[in-house]
């Protein structure tokens, strides 16, 4: 595909494609500034590479779909980790080399007793963060935080450290996100390119970064449920959720792009200052898991 060409598809091997024609055109080779930024999508053209902008475009034209045919291998063998903010899997790498992590999942339903403190849970897949002091870190994702029985559902993304910044739409319980995050050297440095689709809600964002280097943020593709900061101080209380399904979870790394389960991961779990579990991930077939709340702990924010 060349200049910015974007083919209508059928399938491949991820499983069958669901056109939804009534989101977006089904090429965006001719579409105006206009109509792309309607849709929350990237320009094509001298602003972002090509291959970049076509994965992008991609995954807003189409959505997957899982069907009979598609079939999960035995989980791989993973080192297991405890965590007091991460759930999940991660592909570590220990030469910068992961560029790319990209995935599926719904937006959890919560449960919450009236009368407690702030309770938070978030969603997301990025690139960097890992291990434990790695500050660069690179995400899109989505927030449930409840406040004495009242919930607000965000998404938010992040491009530095410690600094997530809100996106103005919003998703909510039930709702099938897919979220894509890239760094690819321009010639003359790296750009850092982020994109949230909500497929319920119909709606996208997409942002890029600048960057002098690729940092540490090589170091790992994330796929996670967090138990979030407030102001970088202490841990909120980790929301009760239904559990969250990532699906079709990939990773790229020294230039190949493969299914998460098919790199070593690491199976992360999160526990309090007590060591217990309040959530961890099940297996990880191939390209999904599932993630699940299990305990509230034995002590309030930390």
């Amino acid at each position: 595909m060349n200049n910015g060409q974007l083919a209508t598809a059928t399938g491949n091997a991820h499983g069958n494609l669901c056109a939804n024609p009534t989101m977006l055109p089904t090429t965006l080779l001719t579409a105006s500034p206009q109509t792309l930024m309607a849709f929350g999508l990237p320009l094509h053209g001298t602003n972002m590479p090509i291959p970049a902008w076509n994965s992008l475009v991609a995954h807003a034209i189409h959505r997957l779909c899982a069907t009979s045919a598609l079939s999960h291998t035995q989980p791989n063998s993973s080192t297991t980790e405890s965590s007091d903010d991460w759930s999940g899997y991660v592909v570590p790498s220990a030469n910068d080399t992961i560029t790319e992590s990209d995935g599926y999942w719904n937006v959890p339903c919560t449960v919450y007793t009236m009368g407690e403190s702030y309770h938070d849970v978030a969603e997301w897949v990025g690139i960097g963060g890992y291990p434990s002091g790695n500050n660069d870190l690179m995400q899109v994702g989505t927030d449930q935080m409840v406040n004495d029985g009242v919930e607000t559902n965000q998404a938010f993304y992040q491009t530095q450290a410690l600094k997530s910044s809100r996106i103005y739409e919003y998703s909510y319980c039930g709702d099938t996100m897919y979220g894509a995050v890239n760094i690819l050297w321009n010639g003359h440095g790296y750009t850092g390119y982020l994109y949230l689709e909500d497929s319920t809600q119909n709606w996208s964002y997409s942002n890029q970064v600048s960057m002098s280097s690729i940092g540490n943020y090589g170091r790992s593709a994330d796929f996670i449920v967090e138990r979030p900061l407030e102001n970088i101080t202490y841990l909120y209380y980790l929301t009760d959720f239904h559990p969250v399904t990532f699906n079709f979870i990939e990773a790229t790394y020294g230039g190949t792009q493969k299914w998460a389960g098919d790199f070593n991961t690491i199976n992360v779990y999160i526990i309090d200052t007590c060591n217990f579990v309040l959530a961890y991930a099940g297996s990880l077939y191939t390209y999904t898991y599932t993630d699940y709340w299990y305990y509230q702990g034995c002590s309030q924010q930390q």
